[in-house]
């Protein structure tokens, strides 16, 4: 139901443009390492333009031939390509500034109603607009959707109201949530420092070559489609995530097997990847062939198969800092091997170490599911507020009536008929 004195319109009726940008490169323009900002998704986080991830940037006589897409204080940038709804309001410090088509801009809001209202609608909205989004993988949402967004317009105190209540709100909401996530980062050193504590001690130090061996994979040819897509996993560094190996994005078939360099983990084998994320590793729960970014790890003797996981991701580190290369990261077998490592072949022991580890994990793996919780919590309860302030819920009858006292205060229909009268008068004017 209709909150008293607010009013239904599109969103074109309350602004005086509704644009987008252009790549500079189709006009023939390069991109420079200084000039004028020139904005993309990525430079908008958490409802703000980051400057210091700008990287691209024109020149004065590019920007000048895109004056369409110059920005202005207050213009509302809503990107409609590839991540939807990345919304954020234009302030002065940003500016020179340039964008392009990915950016929807909305002008001249300011005249009508406040930014950071409607910023702040869109952003409850967004969900809406994505289900009209349209496209293949590169979603969109186009202009004429923007235009025709419904927005809620009451009067403006009460406008001004809603966005000092969200912001406050919001305020102490973030708060909550930088807590959480530093707590959630603790939770990594704390990790860290109980497999660091769990091969303290009166351990042998031995070189890694002494007490393991490492079969390598490989990559059977993508030319030839029988080697692929058949009943066999195959393991590349994409599925090397968690503890445990389940299953694989990729499959092979035995054909594609038999003529590679690819080679099998069993069931219970622990994989360590030596390119890309060198030293990360994993137990397969599965027969998987490995490609060679990745190594199986062979004891030379029995060993518990948790404590070389473990032994392994408490030297990670070491691995990476021993790996080279200037497009991919690697660690050569002859380094992997050098290393020095602390060590009991005692399997009771070794079994020991596993339990006081997995012990200590487990309270923190609790303790991370309810930060997890507490975030999605957190997130529900962004969007309930800015349910009940679209529903005319926020604001409490004391702080409606406050409004009602304020000079400015008149219907949003009446508002609307003024917005509209100016706009009118504005386009007979360039007649």
């Amino acid at each position: 139901m209709m909150q008293e004195d607010w009013v239904e319109c599109r969103l074109e009726e309350i602004s005086t443009r509704i644009t987008k940008g252009a790549t500079p490169t189709t006009y023939g323009y390069k991109f420079q390492k200084s000039g004028i900002n020139f904005l993309k998704v990525e430079n908008v986080k958490n409802g703000v333009v980051d400057l210091y991830s700008i990287r691209d940037f024109i020149s004065l006589e590019a920007n000048e031939n895109q004056k369409k897409s110059q920005l202005e204080t207050n213009d509302i940038l809503f990107s409609i390509a590839g991540t939807i709804g990345n919304i954020a309001l234009v302030k002065e410090s940003i500016l020179p500034a340039n964008t392009n088509q990915a950016f929807a801009i909305l002008r001249g809001i300011n005249q009508f109603a406040y930014p950071m209202f409607i910023v702040f609608q869109l952003s409850h909205f967004v969900e809406k607009l994505k289900i009209k989004s349209r496209g293949g993988a590169m979603l969109n949402v186009s202009l004429q959707d923007l235009k025709d967004f419904i927005a809620l317009i009451p009067p403006l105190p009460i406008q001004r109201a809603i966005v000092k209540k969200i912001e406050g709100l919001f305020s102490a909401l973030d708060a909550g949530i930088a807590d959480l996530q530093k707590a959630q980062s603790q939770l990594t050193l704390y990790r860290q420092a109980v497999l660091k504590k769990a091969f303290e001690g009166e351990f042998e130090m031995v070189r890694i070559g002494d007490k393991f061996n490492f079969v390598g994979g490989g990559t059977p040819s993508k030319k030839n489609e029988s080697f692929w897509n058949g009943n066999i996993h195959w393991a590349s560094i994409k599925d090397i995530k968690g503890d445990f190996l389940n299953s694989t994005t990729d499959f092979i078939t035995s054909e594609g097997l038999n003529n590679s360099s690819s080679n099998l983990a069993l069931e219970d084998e622990v994989i360590l990847a030596t390119r890309i994320n060198p030293g990360r590793t994993i137990i397969s729960k599965i027969e998987t062939a490995i490609n060679q970014d990745l190594k199986v790890i062979k004891p030379l003797k029995p060993t518990d198969y948790k404590y070389i996981h473990y032994l392994f991701k408490s030297i990670e580190y070491r691995c990476l800092k021993a790996s080279s290369g200037t497009t991919v990261l690697g660690i050569s077998l002859p380094n992997l091997k050098d290393l020095e490592i602390p060590f009991t072949e005692d399997l009771e022991q070794q079994q020991q170490i596993v339990k006081a580890i997995e012990s200590r994990l487990s309270v923190c793996e609790q303790v991370e599911t309810q930060i997890k919780d507490s975030l999605q919590k957190a997130e529900a309860l962004r969007q309930s507020i800015l349910k009940k302030a679209f529903e005319g819920k926020l604001l409490s009858e004391v702080e409606i009536a406050a409004c009602k006292k304020e000079p400015d205060y008149e219907p949003a229909a009446v508002l609307l008929e003024k917005i509209k009268a100016e706009k009118t008068k504005k386009t007979t004017k360039k007649k």
